[in-house]
């Protein structure tokens, strides 16, 4: 069973667009869609750079925010406790 590209595109829902028969023109559009591939890598790339910080910032100071919070919970239960 041998698919054609607009059978393919169905399948998965993909996009079409259209490609000019210009080699002009598609060396144009080739270019363009590579800096856009290029642009969307780079912002991804500072978006995992940004989650990994925040995620040592949390490593870091879990252990004081985890006794920060017990220690809290700990008053307001005491608290709760004596007013019944």
């Amino acid at each position: 069973m041998v698919l054609c590209p607009v059978q393919i595109c169905e399948v998965f829902s993909a996009n079409k667009y259209p490609f000019p028969e210009d080699i002009a023109r598609q060396k144009q559009m080739a270019t363009e869609v590579s800096g856009r591939l290029r642009e969307l890598l780079t912002t991804n790339e500072a978006g995992e750079r940004r989650r990994d910080v925040v995620l040592k910032e949390i490593a870091y100071h879990l252990a004081s925010w985890t006794t920060m919070v017990s220690a809290h919970t700990g008053t307001h239960t005491q608290t709760q406790g004596s007013q019944v």
